[in-house]
C-alpha cells in the first residue's frame, strides 16, 4: 500500500497536499473522502481503511496487542472488529495441512 501511495507523492513530498494552502500537508480530508464515496460508494469510510491496515498487519503476523496499540485501543480484543477474514489464505493453509498428514 505504501508503494502505491508513494507513486502520487508530489514535488513538495506530500501524497495528500492541501488544496487551500499549496505546499502544505492535508489537514482535513472531508472533501477527499466525499469524492471517494462518490466514486467508490457510500460503504467507504476512514474506518474501512483501519480495517485494511489491521488486516495487512495481521497477515504479516503482528500480535493483536501491537495492532490494538496502533489503533489507540487499550483493550486488545477490540482489534477483532477491524480484522477481515482471509478466506483464500485460510483455505490454502488448511489444504496444505491436510496434504502433510497423508
Amino acid at each position: 500500500m505504501k508503494d502505491a501511495l508513494l507513486e502520487f507523492k508530489n514535488e513538495n513530498g506530500w501524497v495528500f497536499e492541501s488544496p487551500i494552502v499549496p505546499g502544505q500537508k492535508l489537514t482535513d480530508a472531508k472533501k477527499q473522502i466525499a469524492k471517494l464515496k462518490k466514486n467508490l460508494g457510500t460503504w467507504f469510510s476512514m474506518y474501512y481503511t483501519r480495517n485494511v491496515m489491521v488486516s495487512a498487519m495481521a497477515e504479516k503476523g503482528t500480535e493483536a496487542i501491537y495492532m490494538s496499540g496502533a489503533l489507540g485501543h487499550s483493550d486488545p480484543t477490540t482489534i477483532n472488529s477491524y480484522l477481515s477474514m482471509n478466506y483464500l489464505k485460510g483455505s490454502k493453509i488448511a489444504s496444505d495441512m491436510m496434504q502433510q498428514e497423508e
